[in-house]
């Protein structure tokens, strides 16, 4: 039950479900939703005005690859995502 007395439904064609299957494949989907909101944010993944294919998958890319170095940064300097992405270094204050 959600929040609030409200009835939240999951489709699914798992075989066998049970409520502690569906929990991990819901937390899974908002990790995702999570890291793409981070790369459209920070890392300008839908600024690509490029028009061949090459030059798309190149920007797409060099957008993931600058996440993954910002997230390196974030795990091992245990700083927020926004705060490593506004100082640019991602040096503490």
């Amino acid at each position: 039950m959600a929040q609030y007395g409200r009835i939240d439904y999951v489709a699914s064609n798992m075989s066998e479900t049970t409520r502690d299957k569906v929990t991990v494949v819901i937390e899974a989907g908002w990790s995702v939703e999570i890291y793409y909101r981070e790369v459209k944010q920070t890392c300008g993944i839908e600024r690509c005005q490029a028009r061949t294919s090459r030059t798309q998958n190149n920007h797409i890319f060099l957008a993931i690859s600058a996440w993954f170095e910002q997230y390196k940064r974030r795990v091992s300097q245990k700083m927020s995502f926004y705060l490593i992405s506004k100082n640019g270094s991602g040096l503490k204050p």
